[in-house]
């Protein structure tokens, strides 16, 4: 499983739709940042902005990963040659959904280099609570990430088809899908239980709350990551139950 990780890792990050799509990224977060140097400098107007982008980087980074990861595997049919050659489904499901962590990771450490360098060279003065706060919506942004991949990707093998699932998890994101749990949440009968609170994108800003208190919450740690391990073993039952398609 490993070679196979890392010969996908090599394929992927060699792609060049997705070192297109990475560079613009990363020119529009350099653009923020030099456009908030000649307007109006200083380090509250840095952060504000820094973390606005970062805002909808779980929809760009995550379109753009799940596109990467999955979409030439499923017209290629590489993943039914990997289960041919004796790989398992869980095995080859479980590579896909670590290829994203991974790189997702090093995206947003790339991205967390760019902004902190670039700030410092223009001066622009961050204290210690900034530089938390931004890493904290970074640190956001990589569990909202994998944890809506993980989710998307029930869909995306029981269809076997990439662009569901991307839309899928584009919907997700866009809370499109997130407003059905929200409106059934908040019927009087369900209402008092308060399970809006137990929605991924609720624990998410949870966490994040928690770390910029120096805190760790734990609860919302463990929700995170149930969602994860829940999504992921979702998507071996139902590939399980499907014939590949070649």
């Amino acid at each position: 499983m490993r070679n196979y990780i890392l010969a996908d890792l090599k394929r992927i990050t060699q792609r060049i739709p997705r070192l297109i799509a990475m560079t613009g990224i990363f020119a529009i977060l350099v653009i923020i940042i030099v456009r908030t140097y000649i307007k109006d400098w200083n380090s509250i107007n840095f952060t504000t902005n820094v973390e606005a982008y970062t805002r909808i980087l779980t929809i760009l980074l995550g379109f753009i990963e799940i596109v990467s990861v999955f979409a030439d595997d499923f017209k290629a049919k590489t993943m039914q040659v990997a289960i041919g050659i004796g790989i398992s489904r869980k095995k080859v499901i479980l590579s896909k959904l670590l290829e994203v962590i991974i790189l997702v990771f090093f995206d947003l450490v790339l991205f967390g280099v760019i902004a902190f360098s670039l700030g410092g060279i223009l001066g622009a003065g961050l204290n210690i609570e900034q530089v938390k706060e931004i890493l904290a919506f970074i640190l956001s942004v990589w569990y909202s990430i994998v944890g809506y991949t993980s989710l998307t990707m029930i869909l995306m093998f029981f269809t076997q088809n990439s662009s569901i699932g991307s839309l899928t998890y584009l919907g997700i994101c866009i809370t499109v899908f997130a407003a059905i749990p929200d409106l059934i949440f908040s019927l009087p009968v369900l209402a008092k239980f308060n399970l809006d609170h137990y929605l991924l994108s609720s624990l998410v800003k949870t966490f994040q709350s928690h770390i910029l208190m120096g805190r760790v919450n734990a609860g919302a740690l463990i929700g995170i990551l149930l969602y994860i391990i829940v999504g992921y073993l979702c998507t071996v039952w139902v590939f399980k139950k499907r014939e590949l398609e070649f």
